[in-house]
């Protein structure tokens, strides 16, 4: 086995990977790519209508102009459903925002400190939305859930492996310590150790506990991420 010193570069390396690996698990739940109809827009526009004037519903339409501004984008962020309430905070008091989104339209709505910018953000409450519109936002929002905790997997994996590397003097003998650690290490590093065989000698698990890493979960994550990028 080829001895490979360790430096800066290969665990910049080691780091690059890893986000290229978490990269393509967040692909999966990307929310980006929900696209709405133009009968389902209107619906939401309407409904940011109706939540902008809901302190005086009276008034809308009756206004003065200059009370009123008129935009053709807003960010619309709709509010709910319970299933994806605060989770964070670890109580269900308030509503977690489902989804914030820009929408191109007309929308002429009271001048208030929320709408007189370029772009203002309307809030609108989920159980004012169809059933059809429901779904796609509980779905949403789920994917948003399951994004964030792909980046916080990879992101908990990237510094641990950049701690546990911090402890080797070589590539050689972070893998003695922890093989998992192969999965993350680029093709051209790995070809390096493997110039030469030799047998490894027993791990020492002494590092890997210290940092508290789970190397079920990083070899978890590293095997997944095979899966995706081959069926891919």
């Amino acid at each position: 086995m080829a001895y490979v010193r360790k430096t800066d570069a290969l665990v910049t390396d080691i780091q690059s990977k890893t986000r290229a690996m978490s990269q393509t698990a967040q692909a999966r739940f990307d929310t980006d790519s929900v696209v709405f109809s133009d009968a389902q827009t209107t619906h939401l526009i309407e409904a940011a209508h109706v939540s902008a004037w809901s302190d005086a519903p009276e008034l809308r339409g009756k206004l003065p102009k200059d009370w009123s501004i008129e935009h053709d984008m807003a960010n619309l962020r709709i509010y709910g459903p319970a299933t994806v309430s605060s989770i964070d905070e670890g109580v269900d008091a308030w509503p977690r925002m489902a989804m914030s989104r820009e929408f191109t339209g007309t929308f002429l709505v009271p001048r208030t400190s929320h709408t007189r910018g370029y772009r203002p953000h309307i809030d609108v409450a989920f159980d004012t939305l169809t059933t059809e519109l429901q779904a796609i936002i509980t779905e949403v929002a789920s994917n948003e859930q399951k994004l964030r905790a792909v980046q916080a997997k990879f992101g908990t994996i990237e510094t641990q492996l950049r701690d546990f590397m911090g402890n080797h003097a070589s590539l050689n003998a972070a893998l003695k310590e922890m093989p998992q650690l192969e999965m993350y290490v680029p093709d051209e590093y790995m070809s390096r150790v493997r110039a030469e065989s030799a047998p490894r000698s027993k791990v020492e698990r002494t590092q890997i506990l210290d940092l508290g890493i789970d190397v079920d979960a990083l070899a978890a994550a590293a095997v997944t991420h095979r899966i995706l990028t081959a069926t891919s």
